[in-house]
């Protein structure tokens, strides 16, 4: 799957262990890599081995650790009200949250 991100620090702190773990912590660093991981080898949504993955409308979200979901919302000429997930291969990645 294509990813892109909201910005160049947040992608930093997805990309880079030492950055990530000096904004979330070592557990939830090391989740956000292993979630990206999936991400990165997942053709679309419908892929994804792992994070029990929620869609809402416009809104993808997956799992990082007990507590805490990955962001994302479809990207390019998927996007809209709410995609068919199916067929989304770009995902802009929002950033993270604590589950609700």
């Amino acid at each position: 799957m294509e990813l892109s991100f909201t910005s160049r620090r947040f992608r930093s702190e997805c990309d880079d262990p030492d950055f990530g773990e000096a904004a979330y912590g070592p557990v939830v660093a090391a989740g956000l890599r292993i979630r990206l991981a999936d991400l990165d080898a997942a053709v679309t949504v419908a892929d994804l081995p792992a994070g029990s993955p929620r869609c809402t409308g416009r809104v993808l979200r997956v799992s990082v650790t007990a507590d805490r979901d990955l962001m994302c919302e479809a990207h390019g000429s998927h996007a809209g009200d709410s995609p068919d997930w199916r067929r989304v291969y770009r995902l802009r990645v929002l950033g993270i949250e604590e589950r609700e």
